[in-house]
């Protein structure tokens, strides 16, 4: 279980917040569909009314800020770290970023980032030139990734028993902390809100923060629901069969989905999970590389300096 309730406090990892919906590009296997937005509206003071709605009971380790790709909008990040850090929402800053507008970004935009996280997907991005920018302003984790797993059906399934086990055994909704705040409410999961313009008929997946007398027990009871979300119908979860990595044409972008869920499940990988609670993909095709380097303080900076003179 990815939360948990000490002195009247529900603690999470992470908590996801999404400054767009809007990407510069299109990656194949986007979970949030990305490429099928062509415009979002961001609501700074609705999220500073929900984050202090939830101040009394809520704490998490970490927030994530993400898209879409947030550095389209960079002052909007700068608000939103800087506001986290200010009501201590939690105890570290993300961003999550392909990188490619790190270089053409204000470097004050990073002020309240704790760590940067780069999800490469174009091999012409220039790492090196990124690292330099930033590594004096925080930590930077580049991700390279070589696969995605299918996110999700446009037919769906009618099938309960096969929701059901999607649901179960989803890695987002249940052991990643892939919790979202978006436009007032409170999700399990980013799918759970970027489904909805695009699928008729979806519930409200999430609990409304602003205005709830019973914020409290509505989000335990919501976060132990073993009841699979409306969204459910048309996502794989984390149980989708694997593809290699790569960047499609918007107008393109719908058509490999366009199977029933039973053609998109990895069903071993599914029954793994059931099994054994796999929380990760080592082994089961999806390969990760990921490379930290540390924030460099002006004291490391100096000796490294001071190394370099006695070298020479």
């Amino acid at each position: 279980m990815a939360w948990s309730v000490s002195n009247g406090t529900i603690l999470v990892r992470n908590i996801e917040i999404h400054p767009t919906q809007l990407c510069n590009i299109a990656c194949r296997g986007c979970t949030h569909l990305s490429p099928l937005y062509k415009k979002y509206k961001f609501d700074f003071d609705l999220l500073e009314k929900s984050l202090r709605a939830l101040d009394p009971f809520f704490h998490a380790r970490n927030v994530n800020i993400l898209g879409g790709e947030p550095l389209l909008f960079p002052d909007i990040v700068k608000k939103i770290a800087k506001t986290v850090k200010q009501m201590r929402t939690a105890d570290t800053v993300t961003l999550i970023t392909n990188g490619i507008l790190i270089p053409k970004v204000p470097i004050d935009t990073f002020d309240d980032i704790d760590i940067i996280k780069v999800s490469v997907h174009k091999d012409d991005l220039d790492v090196e030139k990124i690292v330099k920018l930033v590594r004096n302003k925080c930590d930077l984790i580049v991700e390279y990734f070589d696969d995605f797993r299918e996110s999700y059906s446009e037919f769906g399934t009618n099938d309960a028993k096969l929701t059901q086990d999607i649901y179960d055994t989803c890695l987002e909704a249940h052991y990643w902390d892939c919790f979202n705040l978006e436009n007032g409410i409170f999700y399990k999961c980013p799918q759970a809100h970027s489904f909805k313009p695009f699928f008729e008929g979806l519930e409200l997946d999430g609990v409304r923060v602003l205005d709830n007398p019973n914020l409290f027990n509505d989000l335990v009871a919501y976060l132990s629901s073993e009841k699979p979300l409306s969204a459910c119908k048309y996502c794989l979860g984390t149980s989708g069969k694997i593809f290699k990595s790569v960047l499609i044409p918007r107008c393109e972008w719908r058509n490999p989905q366009k199977f029933p869920t039973e053609d998109l499940v990895d069903y071993d990988f599914m029954n793994a999970q059931k099994k054994k609670k796999v929380l990760d993909d080592s082994g089961f095709g999806c390969t990760t590389d990921e490379v930290l380097y540390k924030k460099q303080t002006l004291a490391t900076r100096i000796i490294k300096i001071i190394k370099q003179i006695l070298i020479d």
